[in-house]
C-alpha cells in the first residue's frame, strides 16, 4: 500500500520548486485589487484573456447547440426513421473516426505550438504544423480505406461516403486547433459549431425544394460542408504561414511530439470508455428499459460539457507558455479562472435541470420520469468533474501524463467492478451510483494530484493572499 501511494505521489518536493514567483508584482496587484468593491475585486483577479475567450466560446457553443437542435428537427421532417438512423450513424462515425485519426496530434499541437509562437521559434512552428498535418493526413487515409473496405460489405449504407471523406473531416478538426493556437477563437470554433449546421440545413432545404432528399444526399451535403470549411480554414492558416515562418527550415521533433500525442490520445480514449461503459454493462446485465433510461440520463447530464469544452478550448493555449515561464502566480490564476468560469457558468443549466428535470424526462415518455433522482446525482458528479477537469491539461502539459493515464485506467477498472455488482441488482440506478462514485473519486484525485505535484489550489486566483 505504501509503495502504491509513493508511486502516485512521486517527488513532490521537486515539483513544488518548479515555479518561481515575482512577489513584488503580486503584492502590487493585491494592493490595487483591495481598493475595489468585493465583486469587482473578485472579477479583477480572473484572467482577462481566458474570461473573454471563454464567454465567446460558450456563446458560440450554445448557438451551435441551438442550430444543431433545429437541424435535427428538420432532418426528422425530411427523412423517414430508417434514413434518419443511417444519416445519424454516418455523421457520428465521421466525426468519431476523424478524432481517432488525429492520433492525439491536435492535443500535442495545443501543447507545443503556443509556446513556439511566444518564443518566435519559426523552424519548430513550421515543423510541428507540417508534422501534425502530414501525420493526420496519412492516418486518416489509412483508417478511411480500412473502414471503406469493411463498410463495402454493406454497400447500401451512406457511411461509405464518410470513410472516403475522413481525411477532410480530420483535417478540419486539426485546423480548428491550429487556428486556436493563433488566438482566433471565433474563426476556430464558428465554422464547425455554427457554419456546419447552417450549410447542412441550407443544402438539405435546397434538395427538398428540387425533388426530394434521402440519407445519401444529406451525407453528401454533410461532406461538402466539411470541404467548404476546410478550404476556409486553410486560407486563414496560409495567411499566418508567411514571412519568417515561410522562409524557415522546419525542425521536426518527431519522437517527442509523437510520444506526447499518443499518450494524450490514450487518456482521452480511456475516459470515453469510462463514460460509455455504463451503457454496455446495462445492455449485458440488465434490460432494454434500463439501457434507454440510463442513456437519456447521461445525455442530459453531459449538457454541461458545452461550457467545459468552450472554456477548455480557451485556456489550453495559455498553459504551456505560463508553465515555461515558471511563474506560479500566473499558472494559479489560469487554473483558478478556468474553474470559476465553469463553476458559475454551469449553475444556470444545473438549476434548470433541478427545477425542470422531471418535465424534460417526461418529454421522452412517462417511464423516464422515474430517473429524476438518478439524473440529479449524475448532474452533480459531472458538475464536479467539469470543474475539476482542468487539472488534467495542467498535469499533462507539465509532464505528468503517466499519472493521468494510470488514474483513469484504475478508475475504469473500479467502475467495471461496481457495474458488475450493482447493475444486475438495481438496473440503471446501480449504473448511476457506479458512475457517480468513480467519476467523483477520479475528479477529486486529479485535483489532489494537481495540488501535490504543481502546488495549484482549486478555485484560488493567486499564489499569495486571497483566492
Amino acid at each position: 500500500m505504501v509503495i502504491v501511494v509513493k508511486l502516485f505521489l512521486g517527488p513532490a518536493n521537486l515539483s513544488k520548486d518548479f515555479f518561481l514567483s515575482d512577489h513584488q508584482a503580486q503584492d502590487k496587484d493585491a494592493e490595487n485589487v483591495k481598493k475595489t468593491f468585493p465583486v469587482q475585486r473578485h472579477l479583477k483577479r480572473l484572467d482577462p484573456a481566458v474570461l473573454s475567450g471563454s464567454w465567446l466560446g460558450i456563446l458560440i457553443a450554445c448557438t451551435g447547440f441551438a442550430l444543431d437542435y433545429f437541424l435535427n428537427l428538420a432532418l426528422s421532417q425530411w427523412l423517414n426513421p430508417e434514413d434518419l438512423g443511417d444519416y445519424s450513424v454516418a455523421s457520428s462515425a465521421a466525426v468519431f473516426g476523424g478524432m481517432i485519426a488525429m492520433l492525439g496530434a491536435d492535443q500535442a499541437l495545443m501543447q507545443y505550438l503556443p509556446q513556439y509562437l511566444k518564443e518566435k521559434d519559426w523552424p519548430r512552428i513550421k515543423g510541428i504544423l507540417k508534422f501534425s498535418f502530414l501525420l493526420v493526413l496519412g492516418s486518416s487515409v489509412a483508417i478511411g480505406m480500412l473502414g471503406f473496405s469493411f463498410a463495402f460489405i454493406k454497400s447500401d449504407h451512406p457511411i461509405l461516403i464518410t470513410f472516403v471523406a475522413l481525411p477532410v473531416i480530420s483535417l478540419v478538426l486539426l485546423s480548428t486547433k491550429a487556428l486556436r493556437c493563433f488566438h482566433h477563437i471565433f474563426m476556430a470554433t464558428a465554422p464547425t459549431n455554427i457554419g456546419l449546421p447552417i450549410l447542412v440545413m441550407s443544402g438539405g432545404y435546397y434538395l427538398v425544394e428540387h425533388g426530394g432528399v434521402d440519407d445519401w444526399d444529406l451525407v453528401g451535403v454533410f461532406t461538402l460542408s466539411f470541404m467548404f470549411i476546410l478550404l476556409f480554414q486553410l486560407i486563414l492558416l496560409k495567411h499566418h504561414m508567411k514571412g519568417e515562418i515561410r522562409q524557415a527550415i522546419p525542425i521536426v521533433e518527431s519522437r517527442e511530439w509523437t510520444g506526447t500525442a499518443l499518450t494524450l490520445m490514450l487518456s482521452a480514449v480511456l475516459f470515453i470508455a469510462m463514460e460509455q461503459m455504463g451503457l454496455y454493462m446495462c445492455e449485458l446485465l440488465s434490460g432494454e428499459e434500463d439501457v434507454a433510461i440510463y442513456a437519456v440520463l447521461v445525455k442530459h447530464a453531459r449538457f454541461l460539457l458545452i461550457i467545459f469544452v468552450a472554456v477548455n478550448f480557451s485556456v489550453l493555449p495559455y498553459i504551456t507558455p505560463a508553465l515555461q515561464q515558471r511563474n506560479h502566480n500566473k499558472v494559479q490564476r489560469l487554473y483558478g479562472t478556468s474553474m470559476h468560469v465553469v463553476l458559475w457558468g454551469g449553475l444556470i443549466p444545473l438549476i434548470l435541470f433541478i427545477v425542470k428535470g422531471k418535465e424534460l424526462l417526461r418529454a421522452f415518455g412517462v417511464e423516464y420520469e422515474i430517473g429524476y433522482h438518478s439524473l440529479m446525482m449524475l448532474m452533480a458528479a459531472y458538475y464536479l468533474n467539469f470543474v475539476a477537469g482542468f487539472s488534467v491539461p495542467f498535469l499533462q502539459f507539465a509532464g505528468h501524463r503517466r499519472i493521468v493515464i494510470s488514474s483513469i485506467a484504475i478508475a475504469l477498472f473500479i467502475e467495471i467492478i461496481l457495474f458488475s455488482w450493482l447493475v444486475p441488482a438495481y438496473g440503471f440506478v446501480g449504473a448511476t451510483w457506479s458512475m457517480v462514485v468513480t467519476l467523483s473519486g477520479l475528479s477529486l484525485w486529479l485535483m489532489f494530484q494537481c495540488w501535490y505535484r504543481l502546488n495549484l489550489t482549486p478555485l484560488k486566483l493567486s499564489s499569495r493572499g486571497e483566492g
